[in-house]
């Protein structure tokens, strides 16, 4: 039932969409084998049970989620009052009832667990009365306050078992005697009193009077807060001379102070070797400290480490349990000797000093490649223990631990780029803890795709023009569509981005969402210009920025992911030629490529890369003396030509465009001359892709690092010199304590003075024979360029002409 449902209804089914709104409509209809589930929450209402169970199928009255017991707050239905009267086998369990009106009468065989009860300034929190027997109250939490008693035990009621329970009185205000028992049990033979917790702020603690014959009272712990003779004085335990025959008092501990532990039969005893001697009574009990402090690891009092009540109780007398109060299962202290009797360490009172160990972690990244974990082991006892990691990759680490708190630091590198499972298991002889993380790098590996064309403004509609096919007009933008092939969670694509036709000189910017002042590749009227574009984004956009019409073709070459199947990393290489087809070649590699002609060349194992595993390239192809318009199409070897190009020339145009390409299974790539005419090709290695080891990328939103033709942008580049460029920027040069490896630049030639070409490489090495963009005089041309980074944080310029020539350099990620 659940009265805080709008859908409740007493004349419903009572159903978990129909609850019942009243606790009492539930009950009244309850039957033997039946469980009325009640959600947490506050009743206004007195609920009476009267429908009984049997012993084979009791009747079941509980809090509806009781789930796993959060022992800083113990959650309850609570009612204004409880009674249970005439009737037999009955559990109830995580009700609290307040006001002192709580009640057991002429009940047999019911069981009160995990509840608690309680009363304001006179009356009786719980009363067990008019004959009932077998009344269990278990892990129970009872307070009463001034006037009023805990618990009352009365008139005949036999064999009630108090267990594992806290009790505690508060007399504050109260200024004479005398102070009812805490526990008052009065005529009522046979009660079992064991393993609880009870502090009274003075008076008895507990009294078994009137009879109270064959009782038992042990493994308690019995406490009085005003030692003095303040409100009467602090009494243990009060047994009057008709109820010490049978009656049974031993392994408690008395914390009363110059009370009396004991009032048997009339005579108090200060001391509880005038007591054994007397009585032949508690051979057991202790006399100490009941003191708790907080243990933050168990996140509730336990008793101190060198209170008595540690491993010291009789395992084996009626009514202990196995669990303590707070539910944790009875644990054996191996700093302390076993006093106890039966297995020798069940503690005494309701709350056992249990062994706890807590973990927690967190993850974070650390650079593109690493991780940092960081968190705190708590545990509650001392001795060895060892903290173990294991990354998630197949390798792990261990470490000892000190004294707790102890504070984890550990840091990590990964081969591959990903999301990784890490798991830290704590282990000590006594305890145990483990969580897992989920733990990533932040960079990104690329993964190649075959070359897919993702827009043609000649044939496909603009969704933001009615749908018509066209150019993209002068200082208008135009979005890619990414098809669903490619993850939603990519960090960058790379696209060859190709102007077609345009009626004005201008340039495109492919970009995310603000507009940069950057370009990605500069035209001429009329040309057909291609470019690699790496941009920050999964859905970009297309900026003409000429004063014509356009069109553009837009063909994805991979993408760049963090998480799931994060791809391959780089390795960056001092640019090397692989491939030059022309007659005055010094190498002579190769023979022109004939019309519609194609030419495979060997990647893995040349120019240093490995033989196996090498999974892309990234090269920089120029086309030279063409004879006729076309294109060249760059593919892995052995596979069908894809319908995309990556780079456009025109007769006489030497023509250069940055590439990357999956490698053929065979470890080789295809270059297809797609013109009516031969043409020379160039192509120089950059760099190489392999699923385990490289760099990572990080992509950053385009910034303009220089141009030559700015005040301060240092001027023209003389003929067969080099400007170095500072590609260094403190918050992302190192991202995450790591410095970059590589820089990914859009490098533009603006108006050379003569033809010649652009060598890009890192200042602190030689250069080498090798170009990035090729250029005739007076043409503006750009291209993508990869390039290591030398240890300060420069890249160098070579102006391989006999002129001058501006310089335009876009930064648009990094590898690390």
């Amino acid at each position: 039932m659940d009265g805080s449902r709008v859908s409740c209804s007493d004349s419903g089914p009572g159903s978990e969409t129909a609850p019942f709104c009243s606790v009492q409509r539930a009950v009244d209809l309850a039957g033997p084998g039946q469980t009325v589930s009640v959600a947490a929450g506050t009743y206004r209402e007195s609920v009476r049970v009267t429908r009984s169970g049997t012993a084979e199928a009791p009747i079941t009255i509980r809090l509806k989620d009781e789930g796993e017991l959060d022992v800083r707050y113990r959650p309850y239905f609570g009612v204004d009052g409880l009674t249970v009267s005439g009737v037999s086998h009955v559990v109830i369990r995580g009700v609290s009832a307040s006001g002192g009106n709580a009640v057991v009468s002429d009940a047999h065989n019911v069981t009160l667990e995990r509840s608690a009860f309680d009363t304001p300034d006179s009356g009786t929190a719980l009363r067990i009365t008019d004959g009932s027997s077998r009344v269990v109250l278990a892990r129970d939490t009872i307070a009463a306050r001034v006037f009023a008693a805990g618990l009352v035990v009365e008139q005949g009621s036999t064999e009630t078992v108090l267990t594992t329970s806290v009790l505690s009185t508060s007399v504050i205000g109260r200024t004479s005697p005398p102070v009812p028992p805490l526990v008052a049990v009065n005529g009522a033979p046979g009660t079992v009193i064991t393993g609880n917790t009870l502090h009274a702020d003075c008076g008895i603690v507990i009294g078994l009077d009137a009879g109270s014959t064959g009782s038992s009272v042990r493994n308690n712990v019995i406490a009085t807060v005003m030692k003095g003779s303040t409100c009467g004085g602090s009494q243990g335990v009060r047994v009057s001379a008709d109820s010490t025959e049978r009656t049974v008092s031993d392994y408690n501990l008395f914390d009363v102070g110059e009370g009396s532990p004991y009032i048997w039969a009339g005579t108090a005893y200060a001391s509880l070797d005038t007591f054994r001697t007397a009585t032949g009574q508690g051979s057991h009990d202790l006399t100490g400290s009941a003191t708790t402090s907080y243990d933050e690891c168990r996140q509730h009092d336990v008793p101190d480490a060198g209170s008595g009540t540690v491993d010291s109780a009789d395992a084996a007398v009626p009514g202990q349990l196995a669990l303590d109060f707070y539910g944790r299962e009875r644990s054996d202290d191996p700093a302390v000797p076993n006093r106890g009797t039966g297995v020798g360490y069940h503690d005494r009172g309701a709350v056992e000093r249990t062994d706890c160990m807590k973990l927690h972690v967190n993850g974070t990244w650390k650079g593109s490649r690493a991780v940092a974990l960081d968190g705190q082991l708590l545990h509650s006892w001392t001795g060895p223990t060892t903290v173990t990691v294991d990354w998630g990759d197949g390798s792990s680490a261990q470490l000892p631990v000190g004294q707790s708190p102890f504070t984890l630091v550990l840091d990590h590198s990964y081969v591959r780029l990903g999301t990784y499972q890490v798991t830290v298991t704590a282990l000590s002889s006594t305890a145990s803890a483990s969580t897992t993380v989920t733990a990533y790098t932040s960079g990104n590996g690329y993964t190649p795709v075959p070359p897919t064309r993702v827009l043609d403004t000649r044939t496909d509609p603009d969704p933001d023009a009615g749908g018509r096919t066209g150019p993209i007009p002068a200082r208008a933008t135009r979005a890619v569509k990414v098809p669903d092939s490619i993850p939603a969670d990519v960090t960058a694509l790379v696209l060859n981005v190709t102007a077609v036709n345009p009626k004005e000189p201008g340039f495109l910017t492919v970009y995310r969402w603000a507009l940069p002042e950057t370009s990605s590749l500069n035209f001429e009227a009329g040309e057909v210009v291609a470019n690699l574009v790496t941009v920050d984004t999964r859905s970009a956009l297309i900026y003409n920025g000429s004063a014509g019409t356009t069109d553009v073709v837009v063909d994805i070459a991979g993408y760049y992911r963090q998480s799931g199947s994060p791809g391959y990393g780089y390795t960056p290489l001092s640019p090397v030629r692989l491939l030059d087809t022309r007659p005055e070649s010094p190498t002579g590699t190769a023979r022109t490529v004939p019309a519609n002609g194609q030419l495979t060349i060997a990647v893995a194992g040349t120019a240093g890369l490995p033989a196996q595993g090498v999974e892309a390239v990234t090269l920089n192809v120029t086309a030279v003396n063409a004879k006729a318009s076309g294109h060249v199409t760059v593919h892995p070897g052995g596979t069908p030509r894809p319908n995309a190009s990556n780079l456009n020339f025109a007769s006489g145009r030497i023509v250069p465009n940055a590439v990357i390409v999956k490698t053929g299974g065979d470890g080789t790539v295809t270059l297809y001359n797609g013109s009516s005419a031969p043409v020379d090709l160039l192509v120089d290695l950059q760099g190489y892709y392999t699923a385990s080891g490289g760099l990572a990328f990080v992509p950053t939103l385009p910034k303009r690092l220089t141009d030559t033709r700015e005040t301060g942008g240092g001027g023209s580049i003389s003929p067969l010199t080099t400007r170095p460029v500072d590609v260094h920027d403190l918050g992302i040069m190192h991202e995450g304590w790591f410095p970059a490896r590589a820089v990914v630049l859009n490098t533009t030639v603006v108006t050379p003075t003569a033809p010649g070409y652009l060598t890009v490489f890192p200042d602190d090495t030689g250069r080498p024979t090798a170009s990035n963009l090729n250029f005739t005089a007076g043409r503006t041309v750009a291209n993508l360029t990869t390039s290591k980074i030398s240890a300060d944080g420069h890249v160098s310029f070579f102006n391989g002409s006999g002129g001058y020539t501006h310089l335009l350099v876009d930064r648009v990620g990094f590898f690390y």
